[in-house]
């Protein structure tokens, strides 16, 4: 889409182009999932135990009738992975009951999942994730709204990246680096910024690069 848009800039000068917000901060959700292979792997096993199982989803409800079943993330939906991350973050121990109370005989997926969750390092890296990024599904979903102001997406936006500075360890490192990269990628994002300055009557530093 860069490209395109530097292409489109050569025969309309005054074009402004800028990227997807909301698919750079899932782009931004990508690199916490790739951070996280034992969450992910945990997502996807769980995911197998009650796929077209239904005496065992009968069991789950048998346990525990008012909790949802275990959100099913799809790539291609954005966030969604992020959702089922704080999901089992929340609901950790009734999970962890529920897998237990199931035959590890009729799938190797029951007792796969058993000694992931015996680990403790898996509820931590579900509690830090749950504690620092379960914000950008809502981010994620409010960038998706049509007719939203430019001031307001914009806030959106920078109070992301606020709360996404404050990450702190490696991997906050990594995420706050990955999120840099995909803003000042989005190079017209500059432009929507100082005209966003200007219909509130501020006096931006800099000038409209068009």
């Amino acid at each position: 889409m860069c490209k395109a848009g530097n292409v489109l800039n050569a025969f309309f000068p005054k074009l402004i182009h800028v990227t997807c917000l909301a698919h750079g901060f899932h782009r931004v959700a990508e690199t916490i999932r790739s951070s996280y292979p034992d969450v992910d792997q945990l997502i996807a096993t769980v995911k197998k135990i009650f796929l077209k199982a239904p005496s065992r989803v009968l069991k789950f409800k048998e346990l525990y009738p008012d909790l949802n079943l275990p959100p099913e993330p799809i790539l291609t939906r954005w966030g969604t992975w992020l959702e089922a991350a704080l999901y089992y973050c929340e609901h950790f121990e009734k999970i962890k009951n529920i897998i237990s109370s199931l035959n590890t005989e009729t799938a190797t997926a029951i007792g796969k999942a058993n000694n992931m969750m015996e680990n403790n390092n898996l509820r931590n890296n579900l509690t830090y994730i749950s504690a620092n990024f379960g914000f950008l599904i809502h981010t994620i979903k409010q960038l998706e709204t049509r007719n939203m102001p430019l001031s307001e997406s914009l806030c959106i936006v920078e109070e992301s990246q606020k709360k996404l500075e404050k990450c702190q360890g490696h991997i906050g490192n990594v995420v706050r680096e990955k999120c840099k990269n995909v803003i000042e990628k989005n190079q017209g994002l500059k432009n929507l910024k100082i005209i966003r300055d200007i219909l509130q009557g501020l006096n931006p530093t800099e000038l409209l690069d068009v």
